[in-house]
């Protein structure tokens, strides 16, 4: 279906819409148009108008647009935007719900020389001003910089109060499929409480009332776990989605009063952070988006965080810490793998080695999935409970992180990291006996740092020398070096604030010196100017939302990395309004202590009660003021005669010796469900099955399948269509899944053909692994063609078809011939060019034929004036040069194979 265009011109200095004329819109069209070479082309060409489950854009109730504020490449890894997606398409099914990523800096020059909107959706290709609600998910504070950009760029006034007044003034001009007021706006995400910047707030009326929000970027925001919640937010927005402004105002307000962790910005009101059942998932499959990671899905295995490291944003914010149940994980783990065909499941959480049954989880999963990746995990776990890195290798894991945090024990006891110098070298001599491949260390610095401290991690470099030397072990060291960033509801949002990187500088180069000293890898952290613009938004002043308007109007943006001078510009308007920031103005070199009791949090969201209470936050705070470590309440590490003794006192109010009294927990069960917890160690035995497993899945047994590899998957990347026709198998074979491990495209994708075919279509042949032979007959009774072998046979056709010219017309013969020559001279084919009534051919010499590149080639005109490029290709074709050929001529084209029925190939009829 070819996609509608996108209507929306801009200027950084515009907050309304016009239409431009359609051919002003086909750099986004995937069919007949030529590409623009653009980095989400691939998400524009395979999905259509129709996928993620959505019907037509006019038939639709209500329209979502789920943003992201970086590029599609940095985030595919990650779950927000699916989530919001599986939470509304199981709520409304009948809604439009689209995906909007930030474009890449070339991107947005192109759509902005085009008059196309920044932000807009890949499978519909409409405006974000289309959309009747953005829900915004906000991962790191720094993206905060892309959000008044991608709006001024859409033709959205960026400000709340100026779309108000445009709903007002446009309520009478209304369509059906022209919204009459802007969309809403709601923003969640991890970074939810760090993102206060993005309002202009007043003084309270009252001492205990909550402020006014002046003004803000956003309609509406979101605190907390979304699963469970969204569905009821997105229900209530539906209803009034062709509704005028009051209306959906009066919704807005509903829900403030209704859905915790709701909060209406436009009015004062007291919010309370929402949280979500841990076992709570639902049976809607996630999209499938045309990346690298398609072939994978995320499974959650944790909630929350047992830890108190006083760094940790996270750690704080997700609290209380709450295992799902192995049932329900495997219950979605089946659904996901029967809906999905996914050959990988990634587990996420914070730790994932704290689950009490993560062997179980491990040995189950890998019983279900090709792949199971799991990533973060705590160092102490890692090295108390017995047997767990050898269990950790037979899993497949290879490369390891050790979060260490503090250089010292005087500076692990500042970030509270409950990490002994003992602890982290039992943990690498543990994985430099396993051979790991690669241990990846992760340091903090926060200015803080004594020469007694730096000569303490120089003694403990020394140490993990020698256990590699005694080792043997030739495992790749790399130690990671980041500054502190002071984070909202944190213990450290309370210590002084360092905006200049400059004072770190010394420590910095001291510690490469000593790293490199043991001919380790040393990296060094972000640059100065990601620092402070982020220090400076997590913990905002008054003035922050018109330094992101300024950063706006300016045209800068965050994208891996700040766009050159957004700093000098920020520092500038920092120095000049010379008040402070957050809790330190610049360059302060004073610790503040703990403010009195009762104050607000210094992120502005003081109105918002999060799990932990904010004077043992406080007295967190102190404690590491003064490098006391004090226990948390997890007894994750008794697993073979009790935890290991505390470092510091504890905190806590209560009776209870092992609770710390946060008041995370809602009830004696949950709090019994942290201390009395306990790790089930593998076993010798489990180990030895794993092994057994895991071995087995390295000998499976191949199938080869041929299929067609459809038109809008022609630009599809490696694995997409492959896992597209798994997806379809298991659909009509259910019963296939647990034994089905993964697919691979031979061709014309694959690694032999991808590039030398490039976004090929037609006949296609796919090879699917499983754990046992199926029977090839019931194969063929659901309509699946099973053949005898995967290798692609000695000739087989391919049909080159031209679309128009940038005049809209077809091109012509002699341009087509000049092009065919052109290319066949480039491939060193000699060749000799006969005309024919309805075009030419080219025979290709004799000692060309052996090359098996191209056996035949002609040119055929039909009578409307199209002309189509008709090859016999061999084994060794190649016809990347004769794609970037025409693209650089202005000719845009595409390439469908097609495979001989029986025998060898004959000549492409095609």
């Amino acid at each position: 279906m070819r996609r509608p265009p996108l209507c929306y011109t801009l200027s950084m200095s515009s907050t309304t819409a016009t239409t431009p004329p359609p051919a002003a819109c086909a750099v986004l069209k995937a069919a007949g148009l030529i590409r623009q070479s653009l980095s989400q082309d691939r998400l524009y060409a395979v999905h259509g108008e129709t996928d993620f489950g959505n019907p037509a854009w006019g038939q639709a109730t209500s329209r979502f647009l789920v943003v992201r504020l970086s590029a599609f490449a940095d985030v595919e890894r990650s779950t927000p935007h699916l989530l919001l997606v599986r939470e509304l398409r199981h709520a409304l099914p009948n809604a439009y719900i689209d995906f909007g990523f930030l474009p890449g800096p070339r991107d947005r020059v192109v759509l902005n020389d085009l008059g196309l909107p920044l932000l807009h959706g890949i499978a519909s290709a409409r405006g974000a001003a289309e959309f009747d609600y953005l829900l915004v998910s906000n991962a790191f504070a720094l993206e905060l910089v892309n959000l008044p950009l991608l709006l001024l760029g859409s033709g959205i006034a960026p400000l709340r109060s100026t779309r108000d007044r445009q709903a007002v003034s446009g309520s009478a001009a209304a369509g059906q499929d022209s919204p009459p007021r802007p969309p809403l706006i709601i923003l969640g995400g991890s970074n939810v409480f760090a993102s206060a910047a993005i309002h202009r707030f007043q003084p309270a009326t009252a001492p205990d009332a909550p402020p006014i929000c002046a003004d803000s970027l956003v309609d509406a925001v979101f605190f907390g776990e979304g699963e469970g919640h969204i569905g009821t937010l997105a229900v209530g927005l539906a209803a009034v989605a062709r509704a005028d402004q009051s209306s959906r105002l009066a919704t807005l307000d509903d829900l403030a009063d209704s859905l915790p962790g709701f909060w209406h910005s436009r009015r004062p009101q007291a919010v309370t952070q929402a949280r979500s059942d841990a076992d709570h998932w639902l049976p809607v499959v996630p999209p499938r988006l045309a990346g690298a990671e398609c072939g994978t899905v995320r499974l959650e295995i944790t909630r929350g965080c047992p830890s108190f490291c006083t760094f940790c944003f996270e750690g704080w914010e997700r609290k209380p810490y709450r295992e799902r149940s192995v049932a329900s994980i495997m219950a979605e783990a089946a659904f996901l793998k029967h809906a999905s065909a996914a050959d990988t499941v990634e587990l996420a959480s914070y730790n994932f080695n704290a689950h009490s049954r993560i062997v179980e989880i491990i040995e189950r999963l890998h019983g279900l999935f090709h792949q199971v990746n799991f990533m973060s995990q705590r160092a102490d776990i890692l090295a108390a409970v017995p047997n767990l890195v050898d269990f950790e290798v037979a899993a497949g894991k290879r490369s390891f992180t050790v979060g260490v945090e503090g250089i010292s024990a005087r500076l692990r006891a500042f970030y509270n990291k409950e990490l002994t110098e003992a602890q982290l070298l039992e943990a690498v001599s543990l994985l430099l006996a396993a051979q790991a491949r690669e241990i990846k260390f992760f340091y903090i610095v926060s200015g803080r740092e004594s020469a007694a401290d730096l000569a303490e991690f120089g003694r403990c470099l020394e140490r993990i020398t020698a256990l590699r030397t005694a080792a043997s072990a030739r495992s790749a060291m790399l130690f990671s070096v980041g500054t502190l960033i002071r984070m909202p509801r944190t213990p450290l949002a309370l210590d002084r604030v360092e905006l200049d990187q400059a004072s770190y500088q010394p420590i910095l180069r001291e510690l490469r010196r000593l790293v490199e000293a043991q001919r380790f890898d040393f990296r060094e952290p972000g640059a100065a100017d990601e620092y402070g613009l982020s220090q400076a938004l997590t913990l905002p002043g008054p003035d922050s939302l018109k330094l992101l308007l300024t950063l706006a109007e300016r045209g800068h943006a965050y994208d891996r990395s700040l766009t050159k001078g957004a700093w000098a510009l920020a520092r500038k308007l920092l120095d000049v309004q010379a008040r402070p920031v957050g809790q330190a103005i610049p360059g302060d070199q004073a610790s503040p202590g703990a403010p009195p009791p009762g104050s607000p949090p210094p992120d502005g969201y003081g109105f918002v009660t999060s799990a932990v209470e904010r004077r043992f936050l406080e007295r967190r705070f102190q404690a590491a003021d003064q490098y006391r470590a004090a226990a948390a309440c997890f007894g994750g590490l008794e697993v073979h005669g009790g935890k290991p003794p505390a470092s510091g006192p504890g905190t806590g109010e209560t009776d209870c010796a092992d609770c710390a009294g946060c008041a995370a927990c809602l009830d004696d069960a949950e709090r019994s469900s942290l201390t009395d917890h306990r790790i089930i160690p593998p076993t010798r035995m489990d180990i030895e099955r794993l092994q057994a497993s895991l071995a087995a899945k390295r000998r499976p047994t191949w199938l080869t399948f041929r299929d067609r590899r459809p038109a809008r998957l022609a630009a599809a990347p490696d694995g997409y269509c492959a896992a597209d026709f798994a997806t379809r198998l298991l659909a009509a074979r259910p019963d296939l899944a647990e034994n089905y491990l993964r697919a691979e495209e031979v061709f014309p994708g694959g690694t032999d053909w991808s590039s030398r075919l490039p976004e090929a279509h037609g006949d296609a042949l796919y090879r699917l692994g499983f754990r046992s032979a199926p029977a090839c007959a019931g194969l063929a009774v659901a309509g699946f063609c099973v053949v005898p072998e995967d290798k692609v046979p000695e000739r087989f056709g391919c049909l080159v078809s031209f679309g128009p010219t940038a005049n809209g017309s077809a091109p012509a013969l002699p341009t087509l011939l000049a092009l065919t020559a052109d290319y066949l001279k480039a491939a060193d084919l000699a060749h000799t060019l006969r005309r024919t009534q309805d075009g030419a051919e080219f025979t290709i010499a004799a000692k060309s034929l052996a090359k098996k590149k191209l056996l035949a080639c002609r040119l055929t005109a039909t009578g409307g004036g199209i002309v189509g490029l008709h090859l016999e290709l061999g084994v060794k074709a190649d016809l990347a040069g004769l794609v970037s050929l025409a693209r650089r001529r202005g000719l845009s084209l595409s390439l469908e194979t097609s495979l001989p029925e029986n025998g060898p190939a004959k000549r492409s009829q095609t």
